[in-house]
């Protein structure tokens, strides 16, 4: 369950990134070909390749693991501040900073799994 919370922060920070002019022009457009490379709108060209064939190979999520490192400060503020709203104080041992920033840096390989 905290991984769910953990991933839907972040992809919802770095969505708000994108939306709120937060980054300069070349960081923005690093991210947002990231996310639509890795996060496509639909999933076909993330089963298939470019010429319709089932992909041999996982999609890369290379490129948006960069960018979760690139922005991990940025990150790891929004998913506390969003475990702080409300979660249980007898709960708190599972969203320590350091199981928040492992959650945060294995957004990316989750996809490949």
């Amino acid at each position: 369950m905290v991984a769910k919370h953990v991933n839907a922060t972040v992809l919802t920070t770095l969505l708000q990134m994108l939306r709120s002019n937060y980054l300069p022009g070349l960081q923005a457009a690093a991210l947002q070909d990231a996310l639509s490379v890795c996060l496509p709108p639909q999933i076909r060209p993330y089963l298939f390749s470019s010429d319709g064939m089932v992909r041999a190979e996982p999609l890369s999520v290379e490129a948006l693991s960069q960018q979760i490192t690139q922005h991990q400060s940025a990150l790891l503020n929004a998913v506390i501040k969003a475990f702080h709203q409300g979660w249980p104080i007898s709960d708190s041992e599972v969203v320590t900073r350091v199981q928040l920033e492992l959650l945060i840096g294995s957004f990316a390989e989750q996809l490949q799994g």
